[in-house]
């Protein structure tokens, strides 16, 4: 559990038996033959970061109406271009992840002295990417669903809209 946001997360292909915070609250962790710090870089050793992500399914205020999901906007905060990003409505407690990629807004720095005072984005900050995407799914609950990877990039998922049309009660 994340401690300070409280949020539940699984760790996946980390080979550590053991964590320890070391100096100035660094987190470190241990495995058979080797002991690697944590949270250092936004990359794994150099290679890219795989990540899923779901959110909690909701009923969208009418838990007993069919619905027809047909778009989304995940909102992120980002400071570079992702490898690789997919995204879905799962329906009715489906866990598959989804196959349909998504655009995000690409995100460039300015490089200093060159960009325009007020106006650039200067590097370390993270941008604003909100674009709307097409999403199909009919259930009675829905859940916004990622998966993707990224390299020495960081993306955060704040929020996602999601339209649907209304259907009968079944």
């Amino acid at each position: 559990m994340n401690t300070l946001t409280g949020s539940w997360c699984k760790f996946k292909g980390w080979e550590a038996n053991c964590f320890n915070l070391f100096s100035n609250n660094q987190l470190y962790f241990g495995g058979d033959t080797f002991v690697g710090q944590a949270w250092d870089t936004n990359a794994d050793d150099g290679n890219p970061i795989s990540y899923e992500g779901l959110q909690a399914f909701s009923y969208f205020g009418s838990p007993g109406q069919v619905k027809r999901f047909t778009m989304m906007r995940p909102t992120f905060k980002v400071d570079g271009t992702v490898d690789s990003i997919k995204g879905n409505i799962n329906t009715d407690y489906d866990l598959n992840p989804p196959v349909s990629d998504l655009a995000m807004q690409t995100i460039t720095s300015d490089v200093w002295d060159t960009g325009v005072w007020d106006t650039a984005q200067w590097g370390g900050d993270l941008s604003l990417s909100e674009v709307w995407q097409g999403a199909n799914g009919i259930g009675r609950a829905g859940a916004p669903s990622l998966t993707g990877s990224s390299n020495g990039t960081r993306l955060r998922w704040l929020a996602t809209d999601v339209i649907f049309e209304p259907g009968g009660m079944l």
